[in-house]
């Protein structure tokens, strides 16, 4: 027929698809060479659309010939071609077919690997490292398993090898295998796993990887041991590429490594499974009476299988001056010389200092180095030719699992300050803390002074020269040397004899802090002005949304992912102060009661002796009990205001975002909220306004700068503060793939897989570099900046998270993937998280001159850190645990009140004290007795969902996860929903023995028959002792619902409907809560109808039109849900529905009668009329219209199927 050439298609024509009869052409397929005879068994479209995928072997016509065999894969997928969702037609389908290697081999590991099948015939094939390779002479069917071979690995002179069993039922129930690989060194064997991920989809795909790379940066010989392994494995510095690793135990809880330098003993065993954790470990030297510490990193690779752990020395020495120097920690040491723009591994010892000696000079004061900090160390560089002495930088930047130390140049403003004496006749002296002399500073002079002792207490004492009384003395702590500031003293001039008021004032001269002292008062106005210009804007942008403002995000399916919306505040009631032009926010009591004035109708309203004028609205007047009155207004917070102010020498910019929700819009949902704030306890509301949920300010100028760096001009951060109000944010599994394929992570359907799959093992290779100095530090991008007050806020994050996925992951299961891994590699693939609260303290980077790289680096590593020491909080924060953590908050909130309360009370009067007492004792006993019941209602939770899984049963596994997401607002509903779980859950397992198998036979034949009935009989156990958790799960929820005192986060709105024809509209409200209704009613129905219209008749009635059907639904109080009153097919009604008063009338030509009993199995059908009535003329109108639309459209199509 044709010849395809490799990534081409190829149409065929329908004359080669079906014979005459309306049979299907066999085909076959054969290699294009010569020597091949045609594929066997052969194959037809029709029987690959039952298959679903084969395996075809082609053999060469002649036997003893030089060609090995040839296999092929065959798969088909059909799609749609139209999606004619109001007919009941059959879809039309075309069938693509694909044509694959059989075996496909990919190498995620550092070396290249070596694949051979079994047999003497087979041969050995090199995959290189992120390759694939294809392996047609392979034939998974008859293959009983794969030679793997690494060949000298490392050079190191030796050999790993292994064999991989090929099982296809096996590999289809669990994709992740491994295989031992053993090498032979010294007659002692050592083995390693390395990890199998075997996919069966349009062939036989297998990914090899390790699980750990272990990458050596310390320049030394590391010794890597299991806990309970009796062999180790050598990483010797001479290997510039990573090291597998594995461990012997499977069990997780016996995973954990430690590790040795060269003769150095063992350090304690730590795990190396926690994705992002670093940290340092320490390890002990009897010989020379040492300790080598080891900073250690934990990463998850590109190809997302992989942990990289890499180990360095904890202090790294980068020698930026253009001479070689040495270092040195304990006197015990020897000095380590560093070269120019190198890195040098540092081990300093216990105490944590280092000194500096330069050329033949003397050693310099020694520097500490446990906190980050930035010092200026006067250094002795005399040579056997000259004395010199030079001031150096040395940076220290200490980290998780590393410290940095630079040594570097002086340059201008290096110094932490510039003293400068401006005092008409006095001398000004000053010294360290711990220093035996002083330094002299005479009038109209100025010096740059750093640290006597490094490693001291770093204040700085000062006074005035001749003062004998010493009461002039000053102590400036470390902050006076980063923040703008002026102070006034009296200080006693010896020449004059007389007490002269001065000022010291702090400000920035470019880079350099300098420390002024004058007792001129207009030198000491005109410093100040200099330090805070106030200057007239050039331009000035405002952006307020006064109002709400949403976003709605739509995918390509389309469904409507998520809704975010920004919010308003409330009414906000303030009082003008007097003699000035602001307003003072009035306590929440006296707010709440002028809100409920202003919106009644009297134009004066009197409460609690107060008066409230409300004639004139622009100048309200509340008058209080003793006659004082004052202006009132009514004002509100904006969704989002922004300001943006730029003048000659300074930008402003000024951001507040007020109230964000987050909304899950998909139809199985397990969290209906994503994010929201956490409202403050009413207390923190009695005196002060409601705050932002984001506040962010910033004020930068250029300054001008002289010397070696790189710009001129450097960019001066004056003042960058960020404060994040508490929130809680709520995940689940299908959310996340929602968003995932939103954003289409890890899906381009025109990328080059092999290519990109290269590309990312060579990255992964790159960042595994052991050298120091070949290492990406990434330290020097960006241009530098100077921070004199940058201040993040600490956050408090509430969080909630379920692995429940409801969501069809059929066309996604690539994200599907990787979601599960990254949520593996943190520990969230298996249990749900509730309420575990999570603090992050604050980051703060005052006074310091760094990168915008540097800064973005430490900003993500500090909150990394924050959140991976919070773990505890999440650990105990599990559903199946109860939520331990919840339940301890929530009885010390209540214990909280219970005393607050009364204390804020019995402030203010008798009256609030007894309300204080009133709300202190409700809010224990809600906390305490909701803790409580919380926490039965999650283990419950928990133990049910273990049982449906019991059951093997996904169909009921998901219904369940749907009833279960919604849960009883009340003890009645609890009760009912209960008994109605119980009886369902006796009656399908009792049902399930006789129908489980009959759905397997008709599924799978006989094998689907005998897992019919092992499921049948699991499920008459499983399925009523689910009912019965259900039945204590529902009625503890409903106990619960009446305990919880959390705020109540409404919906935002229902979610977008989009018509058939997948063009997106303007949102209708109309539509869309039709739209909700139609879902709810599904839920309970095995329906698949497409909305169309839908009428209000009463509160808690509707009739709904769909694409198949009229539909009444009525609300059930106790049920608190919808459900149907009745409902018809379109082809039972007998002509178009007349209008009657206020209503329709709707006449069925066959009615089966529901209460019929067993008889309505045997066609008991008769004529049935339905009245609609609706609340007015208008809606009976439109109502009557588009069920005139419907009906005659679906008989124009009436009897085509």
């Amino acid at each position: 027929v044709c010849k395809i050439e490799p990534g081409e298609k190829y149409s065929v024509p329908l004359d080669a698809q079906i014979c005459g009869t309306g049979d299907s052409h066999h085909f076959h397929i054969s290699p294009d060479k010569d020597g091949y005879s045609p594929s066997f068994p052969p194959q037809t479209a029709s029987k690959l659309k039952t298959d679903g995928h084969c395996f075809v072997a082609n053999y060469p016509a002649r036997r003893g010939g030089d060609l090995e065999p040839a296999h092929a894969s065959f798969s088909m997928q059909s799609l749609d071609v139209i999606n004619p969702t109001r007919l009941n037609l059959q879809n039309a389908l075309y069938h693509t077919i694909s044509i694959n290697p059989p075996v496909v081999v990919c190498n995620k590991l550092p070396v290249t690997l070596r694949v051979q099948g079994a047999g003497p015939l087979m041969m050995a094939h090199d995959v290189p490292a992120g390759e694939r390779a294809h392996f047609t002479m392979l034939d998974p069917a008859s293959l009983p398993c794969l030679i793997l071979r690494i060949i000298n690995y490392h050079d190191m002179g030796f050999d790993w090898s292994g064999e991989f069993t090929i099982d296809l039922k096996k590999l289809e129930q669990n994709s992740q295998q491994f295989v031992t690989m053993t090498a032979s060194v010294n007659n002692i064997t050592n083995r390693v796993t390395l990890g199998v991920l075997a996919k069966i989809t349009d062939g036989l795909f297998l990914t090899i990887y390790s699980s750990y790379w272990m990458v050596n940066c310390t320049g030394k010989l590391l010794h890597y041991q299991g806990l309970h392994d009796t062999s180790e494995i050598l990483d010797p510095p001479s290997i510039q590429q990573p090291m597998m690793f594995s461990f012997l135990h499977t069990d997780k809880s016996k995973q954990k490594l430690r590790i040795k330098i060269d003769k150095a003993g063992w350090s304690d065993y730590f795990n190396i499974d926690t994705v992002g954790s670093s940290g340092s470990i320490k390890s002990y030297d009897e010989e020379n009476d040492c300790y080598y510490e080891i900073g250690v990193t934990i990463a998850l690779s590109t190809i997302q299988l992989t942990n990289i752990v890499t180990f360095y020395p904890r202090f790294q020495v980068i020698n930026e001056l253009m001479m070689p120097i040495s270092v040195r920690g304990d006197l015990k040491y020897d000095l380590t010389e560093c070269k120019c723009n190198k890195v040098t591994p540092f081990w300093p010892g216990d105490d944590h200092t280092m000194v500096i000696k330069i050329r033949q000079g003397k050693p310099t004061m020694a520097i500490p180095l446990n906190t980050t900090q930035q010092t200026v160390i006067r250094a002795d560089a005399s040579s056997d030719s000259e004395c010199q002495f030079i001031s150096v930088v040395v940076f220290v930047d200490v980290r998780t699992a590393t410290t940095e130390i630079r040594i570097g140049a002086y340059y201008l403003g290096a110094a932490p300050v510039r003293i400068e004496n401006l005092l008409y006749d006095s001398s000004i002296q000053f010294k360290q803390q711990d220093a035996m002399s002083h330094v002299t500073l005479p009038p109209n002079r100025s010096i740059l002074y750093t640290w006597d002792f490094p490693d001291k207490k770093r204040e700085l004492y000062w006074w005035v020269e001749g003062d004998k009384t010493n009461q002039n003395r000053r102590e400036l702590n470390p902050i006076d040397f980063v923040k703008d500031h002026s102070t006034n003293f009296v200080y006693h001039d010896l020449i004059s004899q007389r007490h002269r008021k001065a000022q010291v004032v702090s400000f920035l001269d470019g880079l350099q802090r300098v420390l002024l002292f004058t007792d001129n008062a207009d030198i000491a106005s005109r410093v100040g002005q200099e330090v805070i210009k106030i200057e007239q804007s050039h331009m000035l942008l405002e952006l307020c949304f006064p109002q709400s403002v949403g976003v709605s995000l739509v995918d390509n399916v389309p469904q409507e992912v998520s809704y975010i919306q920004l919010d308003s505040s409330g009414a906000i009631w303030e009082k003008k102060l007097k003699r000035r032009d602001r307003y003072k926010y009035l306590p929440c009591k006296i707010s709440e009661q002028l809100e409920e004035a202003f919106n009644s109708d009297k134009e004066v309203e009197e409460f609690d002796d107060h008066n409230f004028d409300m004639r004139i609205k622009e100048e309200m007047i509340l008058t209080y009990p003793d006659n004082n009155s004052a202006v009132v207004r009514r004002t509100y917070l904006p969704a989002l205001w922004f300001q943006y102010t730029s003048s000659e020498s300074q930008t402003n910019l000024h951001l507040k975002i007020n109230r964000i929700q987050i909304d899950n819009q998909l139809t199985d949902y397990t969290f209906r909220h994503v994010f929201y704030p956490i409202a403050p306890p009413s207390h923190a509301l009695a005196e002060q306004p409601p705050k932002p949920l984001v506040e962010f300010a910033m004020i930068k100028q250029p300054t001008a700068v002289e010397g070696d760096l790189e710009q001129s001009v450097l960019e001066h951060y004056k003042y960058v503060k960020t404060l994040v109000q508490e929130f809680h944010i709520k995940l689940d599994a299908g959310y996340l793939l929602a968003l995932m394929n939103f954003f289409k992570v890890g899906v381009d359907e025109n990328m080059d897989i092999e290519k990109l799959e290269l590309e990312q093992l060579q990255a992964d290779l790159v960042h595994s570099r052991t050298a120091l100095d070949d290492r990406d530090w990434g330290e020097e991008g960006g241009a530098p900046v100077f921070l004199d007050q940058f201040h993040l806020s600490p956050l408090k994050i509430h969080m909630s998270f379920s692995p429940e996925n409801n969501t069809d992951t059929s066309q996604t299961q690539v994200q599907t993937d990787t979601l599960a891994l990254y949520l593996r590699s943190f520990g969230l693939g298996l249990v749900a998280i509730n309420d575990a609260v999570l603090k992050l303290a604050y980051y703060d980077a005052t006074g310091q001159l760094v990168t915008q790289a540097q800064l973005q680096d430490r900003v993500l590593k500090h909150y990394i850190h924050q959140t991976l020491t919070q773990l505890y909080a999440v650990v105990f924060g599990l559903d199946i645990l109860g939520n331990p953590y919840g339940l301890a908050q929530n009885i010390k909130e209540g214990t909280k009140d219970l005393f607050y309360e009364p204390y804020q009370g019995i402030v203010q009067g008798p009256r609030e004290f007894a309300e204080g007492v009133v709300i202190g004792m409700n809010s224990f006993l809600r906390h305490s007795v909701g803790g409580i019941v919380g926490a039965a209602s999650k283990i419950s939770r928990s133990l049910g969902k273990g049982l449906a899984k019991l059951t093997f049963d996904e169909e009921y596994q998901k219904q369940r996860a749907r009833r279960m997401a919604q849960k009883p607002s009340h003890i009645g509903e609890g009760l009912v929903r209960g008994g109605k779980s119980l009886l369902m859950g006796l009656y399908h397992g009792v049902t399930g023995v006789v129908v489980k198998p009959v759905e397997g036979a008709a599924q799978d034949g006989v094998e689907g028959f005998f897992k019919g009935v092992g499921k049948g009989l699991v499920g008459a156990v499983t399925r009523p002792l689910g009912g019965i958790n259900d039945m204590i799960t529902y009625t503890i929820d409903g106990i619960h619902h009446h305990t919880q005192i959390d705020e109540k986060i409404l919906v935002l709105r229902h979610p977008r409907y989009i018509q058939p024809d997948k063009i997106l509209r303007p949102y209708n409200t109309a539509q869309s809560e039709g739209k909700y209704l139609l879902g709810e009613l599904t839920r309970h129905n095995d329906w698949n109808d497409t909305y169309y219209h839908h009428s209000l008749l009463t509160r808690k009635s509707t009739f709904i039109l769909t694409d198949h059907r009229c539909v009444l639904s009525e609300y059930d109080d106790v049920m608190n849900q919808w459900k149907v009153e009745w409902s018809h097919v379109y082809q039972d009604i007998e002509k178009i529905p007349s209008i009657m008063d206020n209503g329709i009338c709707i006449i069925f030509s066959a009615y089966m009668d529901p209460n019929a009993g067993m008889s309505k199995f045997f066609k008991n059908r008769r004529k049935k009329t339905r009245m609609v009535t609706l609340p007015s003329s208008e809606e009976t109108q439109l109502l009557h219209r588009e069920f005139r639309k419907r009906y005659h459209y679906i008989n124009e199509y009436r009897g085509v199927t």
